[in-house]
């Protein structure tokens, strides 16, 4: 009789028991067990079927297999399920309150029929730790008025709001402290900037309308056709120019045309243009979008030109930079772009 030969069979073969459930695994069973569980119910809910999982594997259950059994799902929810499923307990949510964040962020936007935008998961302990005892003193007046700027940006021609400071003081986590205030009413999309990297020009907004346009891609087919008019309106017979940088629009608008070649200074006018153009279009009176910049002082040249450039132009955008404003991080193209924004009266 198996049962009799393997004692444990049932236990070790349930799909929504964590890996350190195992008789033998010697891992300690907490909370995040039933982080776990709740994981593979999810996972149940949105398939139909029992997750299968190799427990004795390292790293996460396989990003793959979900997104291929759920191709409508947006990603965020792929990450958050994947993220409760992480067969090592390090890996995975560390407790429920984080996941029901996450789950709160992402059911906001379902109740105003708003998209299901990307952001960053399981930040519940930075924000916590942003207001602990000895760390709050100043951060709710710095984080209420990043909320407001953000509430009174809506209408208004594009706020540049700047969060400065040192190194590990919690730049990027006030951010997302006000992100979850706002939940459901933006359009929230992050770049962030390497020391590093080449930063060759527009890389990491480029890179960061790509989440954005994967983030719509999730929505009805009904709604990415309306997108796609929007967009083909918007950019015309220039949208291969945008679509060598950001080839996701080719799912909104079909194939483009060829450019025409321009001269260089011409070409960049146009691109400057174009790149507005379409930014507009991604932001509305109903749902504003707020481009979050993270390390700034390594910023490319041409982003801080093109920012510069329609300060005029865009309406319901906020830009959230933040940057290290000691002398050794700061650089002279971004010191320039905020003396000039200085004298503009421009931003906070």
């Amino acid at each position: 009789d198996e049962s009799t030969q393997h004692p444990y069979q049932t236990l070790r073969d349930d799909p929504y028991q964590a890996p350190e459930q195992h008789p033998r695994s010697g891992a300690p069973v907490d909370e995040r067990s039933d982080i776990y569980a709740l994981g593979a119910l999810f996972w149940l809910m949105l398939t139909g079927q029992a997750p299968g999982v190799d427990k004795q594997a390292a790293g996460t259950s396989s990003y793959a297999d979900l997104q291929h059994l759920c191709p409508e799902l947006a990603p965020v929810v792929i990450r958050i399920v994947e993220k409760m499923m992480a067969t090592d307990q390090r890996r995975r949510y560390q407790t429920l309150a984080a996941v029901a964040v996450d789950l709160q962020i992402c059911l906001g936007r379902r109740e105003v029929e708003a998209p299901q935008a990307d952001f960053q998961i399981d930040r519940l302990e930075d924000v916590r730790r942003l207001f602990s005892q000895g760390e709050h003193h100043g951060r709710e007046v710095s984080l209420q008025r990043l909320v407001d700027a953000l509430e009174q940006a809506v209408g208004q021609p594009l706020t540049t709001v700047l969060v400065h400071g040192a190194s590990g003081i919690g730049k990027s986590s006030l951010v997302y402290a006000a992100q979850l205030s706002m939940v459901g009413r933006y359009h929230f999309v992050q770049a962030k900037f390497d020391q590093y990297a080449s930063n060759s020009p527009f890389q990491g907004l480029f890179a960061a309308l790509q989440q954005l346009l994967r983030q719509l891609l999730s929505e009805s087919s009904e709604q990415v056709r309306r997108w796609g008019a929007l967009f083909h309106d918007a950019l015309g017979c220039d949208a291969g120019i945008l679509v060598e940088a950001l080839p996701e629009l080719t799912w909104f608008i079909g194939e483009t045309p060829e450019a025409v070649a321009l001269p260089a200074e011409d070409a960049k006018v146009r691109l400057q243009r174009l790149l507005s153009r379409f930014v507009q279009t991604l932001a509305s009176l109903d749902l504003p979008l707020c481009l979050f910049l993270d390390d700034c002082q390594w910023a490319d040249a041409a982003t801080l030109e093109w920012l510069e450039s329609v300060r005029h132009d865009l309406r319901s955008v906020v830009v959230v930079m933040a940057f290290r404003d000691n002398a050794d991080s700061m650089n002279t193209t971004l010191s320039g772009f905020l003396a000039r924004l200085e004298e503009q009266d421009t931003g906070l």
